[in-house]
């Protein structure tokens, strides 16, 4: 009696004359896949499954050739763009996994967006990989690779708007094989490579350190330190807090609009205005007091590590005196449709509307406070801000500053040195030359070179803000009330994560008494009358490479002569 021997694959019986080995190498591979085992020597398979085996195989081909075709006219040798397909592994296991996703119809005789057929006119086209994942990520239908549609409804292998718009969905369900799901996976990969924004605050590793620096002016480990005082803020299905500070960091450092901002960053513009209000309310609240204002920082500690040597020898006569330098700086804003604010923020100096911030800082250039904005009318000017700041005691002025304290100003505080000085302080301030004068006298031209010796910090401080390039551009009127607070956040940010101006005053240069002794004792040549001799001097130092150390006196009568010689030489 014959041997009863299944089908492997559909379990049937097989008779004598309908059994097939499985010997081939094409059929053994694939089987060995459907089978999840290896092929023994005594399976046998039916002639129907034999032959179901046979077209599996052959449309499989047909589909790798033609995804092969797609990829060579792409220009492009990457393995991701065929779902599925790699060298080593050309067939495709059944399609037994039933997932609950939408599906267009599976067809070449029309197309499935406009639903107009093909014929030799209206030529039908292959739905590229790209286009099928956007369409799976932007509409969830998933898209056959037998699929046609017309040619006007793609753009740069990408279904463009307006089609995604009117593709509709023919199934709630479909059938995929592992190797569809796997392709899909991989065309998922691919596309998100290819669109994914590189200003992703969420992904630490998609940004450069460079890049951190460039957009907020901080490295990666200052960002993560200054998002540390961020614990008030909590995230949202819009944005993170990395992502809420980062777009605030950005707004200050490049200065770009809020619209462009959303753009950049995928948002709307209402929702980049409140990560920016929630940001800087926060950081108002938790991080500027510890780093900006008058509280934040004791005398002694000013004292000790923020006045530099130079300013001590020049200007202190007790280790305990604080030298602080004064100025304002200015912020543009736009032109108010307001009459009584645009008045009151018209600059006549300027000639355009803004406002003024004063900047405090130490000798090194650390940023002690920062007062206001005021108004830029003619009621507002240096001198009348510092009064206003020393009488009202902003932020407790007052009782941090001490008797002798000293205050470096520019001329433009010349109607407050007197009222200063009235409250104990000293004032140094370059000389104002005397009506009727043409030049400084050699002791006030010294003074006023040693206070620049020591104000130019504030100078330069005011240089640091306006690298925030928001405070550099017009100031738009819906974020005029909230300078002051963005001012004070980013000065709070260069005191805490920027080195100061002056890094290593133990090792600059201090100017010794004997050599300023000297330097008040000069007599002018020029003043005194021997500006020929002095001349003479110089113009043989220029010409010749030397000096004429002991030049005889020559008298005024002799001026023409002299002028004759010099041009002869």
């Amino acid at each position: 009696m014959t041997k009863s021997i299944n089908c492997c694959l559909c379990k049937k019986r097989c008779q004598l004359n309908n059994r097939r080995r499985c010997f081939s190498g094409v059929i053994k591979t694939f089987l060995t896949e459907k089978l999840q085992r290896c092929v023994q020597e005594t399976d046998r398979l039916c002639a129907s499954c034999t032959a179901k085996l046979y077209k599996q195989v052959k449309n499989c081909n047909k589909t790798i050739r033609s995804r092969s075709i797609e990829i060579n006219n792409s220009g492009e040798n990457n393995e991701a763009h065929i779902p599925g397909a790699c060298a080593a592994n050309v067939f495709t296991s059944p399609k037994s996994i039933r997932l609950e996703i939408k599906s267009a119809p599976k067809t070449h005789r029309y197309c499935i967006v406009c639903k107009k057929e093909g014929n030799t006119r209206h030529r039908l086209v292959t739905i590229t990989s790209e286009a099928r994942t956007q369409s799976f990520i932007e509409k969830g239908i998933f898209i056959n690779q037998k699929s046609r549609c017309c040619k006007i409804h793609m753009e740069s292998r990408f279904f463009k708007i307006q089609a995604l718009d009117v593709l509709q969905s023919s199934k709630q369900h479909e059938y995929f094989s592992r190797t569809d799901i796997i392709g899909l996976l991989n065309d998922l990969r691919a596309i998100m490579k290819m669109t994914s924004s590189r200003l992703n605050f969420d992904i630490p590793a998609l940004m450069t350190e460079e890049n951190y620096n460039d957009l907020t002016g901080l490295s990666k480990e200052q960002f993560c330190d200054l998002l540390g005082y961020m614990s008030t803020v909590r995230s949202s299905g819009v944005r993170s807090v990395r992502t809420c500070l980062g777009v605030f960091l950005t707004k200050l450092r490049v200065g770009l609009s809020n619209k462009i901002l959303g753009t950049v960053f995928g948002l709307k513009t209402s929702q980049v205005q409140r990560i920016i209000h929630a940001a800087r309310r926060t950081l108002m609240e938790t991080f500027v007091p510890h780093t900006l204002g008058f509280q934040h920082i004791s005398h002694e500690d000013f004292v000790t590590n923020h006045t530099t040597p130079v300013a001590k020898q020049l200007f202190t006569t007790d280790p305990r005196q604080a030298v602080i330098v004064l100025d304002g700086t200015y912020i543009f804003i736009q032109k108010s449709s307001d009459y009584h604010f645009q008045r009151m923020s018209y600059s006549m100096h300027k000639h355009r509307p803004l406002v003024k911030p004063m900047i405090i800082v130490g000798t090194d250039g650390y940023i002690l406070s920062i007062l206001g904005p005021y108004f830029a009318d003619g009621h507002n000017n240096d001198a009348s801000i510092t009064k206003h700041a020393i009488t009202n005691n902003l932020e407790n002025i007052t009782a941090w500053l001490q008797d002798d304290d000293i205050c470096i100003v520019d001329r433009g505080f010349r109607d407050a040195v007197q009222y200063l000085e009235d409250q104990g302080y000293m004032v140094k301030m370059p000389v104002c030359m005397v009506k009727g004068k043409k030049q400084l006298t050699t002791n006030e031209a010294n003074l006023t070179r040693l206070v620049t010796k020591c104000r130019w910090v504030v100078e330069s401080t005011n240089a640091r803000l306006k690298q925030f390039h928001f405070f550099e551009k017009v100031v738009p009127n819906t974020m005029i009330s909230s300078i002051g607070d963005l001012v004070k956040i980013t000065g709070g940010i260069l005191n805490k994560y920027k080195r100061p101006l002056v890094c290593n005053p133990e090792n600059e240069e201090v100017a010794k008494e004997d050599e300023l002794d000297q330097l008040s004792d000069l007599v002018n040549s020029l003043q005194s009358g021997n500006y020929v001799n002095f001349a003479l001097k110089l113009f043989c130092k220029s010409k010749f490479n030397q000096d004429i150390p002991n030049l005889p006196s020559i008298h005024y009568g002799l001026t023409t002569m002299l002028v004759q010689v010099c041009r002869n030489l």
